[in-house]
């Protein structure tokens, strides 16, 4: 099946748009998080919308507030790898879909990071979230 662009550009997969050059099926690993959710509150695996959206002490901007530990759950495309870092420190890696890996940290703030990688590039996305106990 062609892509529904093939006949304004040439069928080249590079073509300019307005100052910018792309190609609209790179090989990039895509990748997206899941799981944990803004704006969800997670206790011991289960998963909860959250109510009370101003905590003191608690991290504002509706990250996910975790309690106990949850799953975090990776979707991945055209993927080989998936390494899981929580403030910077390698936690897991995982070769195999579905890529998840059990969650859990200290109390406070942390950062959750996703590298993908296949067999010539990376990509990276970034979660923030808070544990409350």
């Amino acid at each position: 099946m062609r892509p529904f662009f093939c006949p304004f550009y040439g069928g080249t997969g590079i073509f300019y748009v307005d100052g910018v050059y792309g190609n609209f099926m790179p090989d990039v690993p895509k990748i997206q998080i899941e799981s944990p959710k803004r704006y969800h509150t997670y206790c011991s695996g289960c998963e909860f919308k959250t109510v009370l959206k101003k905590m003191p002490f608690v991290q504002k901007g509706g990250v996910p507030r975790i309690m106990g530990w949850t799953k975090a759950k990776i979707n991945a495309t055209n993927t080989d790898k998936v390494e899981f870092y929580v403030d910077n420190e390698l936690q897991f890696t995982d070769e195999e879909a579905p890529y998840e890996w059990k969650l859990h940290a200290p109390h406070g703030p942390h950062t959750l990071e996703i590298l993908a990688y296949n067999e010539d590039n990376t990509s990276k996305e970034i979660m923030d979230f808070f544990v409350i106990i």
